[in-house]
């Protein structure tokens, strides 16, 4: 250890800085030797994908002993106002120690930590994704990067750069000389995945390294949630639901993180939703919009760091919840909140059904999509954007012809229409008046979803009796998983002698009136109360003609 210090210390004489040190090898048939050479292999890319490859540090030594260290022409290109001695300490900042290169002992703090670091991961990139504290070191390579090659006039050439050919998914550059790099992403086929990556070859050896990309970006899923007031019920999470005008509606959208979330010092990320006509978004005291991070069983509230937009929308969009700087989140208490590539982000906010909702199978369809920032060496001026995910809510109508026992249209009735709750109770949803709809007279009960109802003919036509009071059910299904959500059966029992059953949404039932003191059609208790009368006028007869054959034999 004191050998390779002295020579960092003799570097740091020279360029007011030192960075990394010795790594113990772990395995000496892998290690290269000094000044050796190797191939670097970037895998999980596209077709048209360019990269340019930085060296960052050199590495020399052999199986038993790696030292890195910075390269001369790194070290000169240093801006005379950089601060070369800030960003050794910003260096160390980042792997979660504090040092400078005042003296030599600080110095020695500093070579450890980038020693035991180096040393303990060896092979190992900041693109597996296993190894959690490479995002520190991506945020050290990005600030070096900026100090030492980006912002140098005229800018240091990258070492060596590469491209992947058509019907590739990989790139080699071969006789890369040992050292510590910085992969950086210059195109990208698609705009959705930039990478950066900082990777070691020093312990590559002669099959040389992989490095497989963090490909993955952000995914979003939005959902609404069904309830069936009459029962309780409620549905989880799904892609379709039914409900009642003015109802309001459950919904919620969850995105994911990137693979090299890390790699970000700043992460812009937006949800955009819009709302059929038929819906309108509400968000007040009762309903209010709520945003959580989800970090496997935890879920915690999102206080601070967004804003939720609804001016200003391009697209006819309805309103964006914004963050500038996802990893500013804080909860209630000002706490900063872990954001790392599990991390899900969930929004749950409500709209409510209005009378500009489309009844029936074509539903109300809700979209959303995420866009999020996709290059982290841009630093949030490119942005990529996931695909639409779509969800539909339903409502029906059901209409109540008013007809005789022959289905001639009769006119003068009204219906009272009511929906029983989860308590029990019987809830006014409307009391029509059977208005002429074409040859019919027609109650149209409209934006009505599924649950148990009753059905009273509260005035009759003149002349005709009303019906007794009918209890029917309405039910429906719809996609619970789909991409393209949409209503399969829609069904109503109890209301006509034969089940209603259609994928249409909507229903139309004849309610016959009968004439009079005549049998309702429907049964009931005018039904009884004529056979009670019958019976007595036949007991009252055959008494009168009892009492009549005895007085005659008297």
């Amino acid at each position: 250890m004191n050998k390779v210090l002295k020579g960092l210390v003799a570097v740091a004489a020279t360029a007011a800085m030192a960075i990394a040190g010795f790594a113990g090898a772990a395995s000496a048939t892998a290690a290269q030797t000094a000044g050796g050479t190797t191939k670097l292999t970037i895998n999980g890319a596209s077709a048209g994908d360019t990269f340019n490859i930085y060296r960052l540090l050199n590495a020399t030594g052999d199986a038993d002993a790696v030292a890195y260290y910075l390269r001369t022409d790194t070290r000169d290109a240093a801006p005379a106002d950089s601060g070369v001695a800030a960003t050794a300490k910003t260096i160390t900042d980042g792997l979660k120690k504090d040092a400078n290169v005042a003296d030599a002992a600080t110095i020695e703090t500093a070579t450890k930590t980038v020693t035991d670091f180096l040393g303990a991961k060896k092979n190992g990139n900041s693109s597996t994704g296993d190894i959690t504290s490479f995002g520190d070191m991506d945020q050290w390579a990005k600030i070096f990067y900026t100090n030492y090659l980006k912002d140098k006039t005229p800018a240091v050439a990258a070492d060596y750069t590469a491209t992947v050919a058509e019907g590739a998914t990989s790139a080699t550059v071969s006789d890369i000389q040992a050292g510590y790099y910085m992969i950086i992403q210059t195109n990208a086929a698609s705009d959705n995945a930039y990478s950066v990556a900082v990777v070691s070859t020093a312990y590559a050896g002669e099959n040389g390294l992989t490095v497989t990309l963090k490909r993955d970006v952000p995914k979003l899923t939005k959902k609404v949630k069904d309830v069936n007031d009459s029962t309780g019920d409620k549905t989880d999470w799904q892609d379709s639901a039914d409900y009642d005008v003015n109802d309001y509606v459950p919904f919620q959208l969850t995105g994911t993180m990137p693979k090299n979330i890390a790699a970000y010092t700043t992460y812009a990320y937006t949800f955009h939703d819009t709302m059929s006509e038929g819906l309108t978004f509400v968000n007040d005291k009762d309903h209010p919009v709520k945003v959580y991070a989800v970090n496997g069983e935890t879920k915690t509230e999102i206080k601070t760091g967004y804003d939720v937009v609804t001016t200003g929308l391009a697209n006819k969009e309805t309103f964006n919840v914004k963050f500038a700087d996802l990893k500013l989140a804080e909860d209630a208490k000002g706490t900063a909140i872990t954001i790392n590539e599990n991390t899900k982000i969930v929004v749950e906010y409500y709209g409510q059904l209005n009378e500009q909702s489309k009844i029936g199978a074509e539903g109300n369809p809700n979209r959303a999509y995420l866009e999020y920032e996709n290059n982290p060496e841009a630093e949030g001026e490119g942005t990529g954007k996931t695909p639409e995910d779509k969800v539909i809510v339903f409502t029906y109508e059901v209409d109540i012809n008013k007809v005789d026992k022959d289905s001639v249209a009769l006119e003068g009735a009204t219906f009272l229409l009511e929906k029983k709750n989860s308590n029990g109770e019987w809830v006014t949803v409307a009391e029509l008046e059977a208005t002429q709809n074409g040859t019919s007279y027609t109650s149209k009960f409209q934006r009505v979803d599924d649950g148990t109802y009753r059905l009273t003919e509260t005035k009759a036509p003149a002349g005709y009796t009303p019906i007794a009071p009918k209890e029917f059910t309405i039910s429906a299904m719809h996609s619970d998983e789909s991409d393209k959500p949409e209503l399969t059966k829609f069904e109503i029992t109890g209301l006509t002698d034969n089940k209603i059953e259609n994928t249409k949404g909507t229903a139309s039932a004849d309610i016959v009136n009968t004439k009079g003191s005549a049998l309702p059609s429907t049964g009931g208790m005018g039904t009884v109360m004529l056979y009670v009368a019958g019976v007595a006028v036949f007991v009252l007869a055959g008494a009168t003609l009892v009492m009549a054959l005895r007085r005659r034999n008297a």
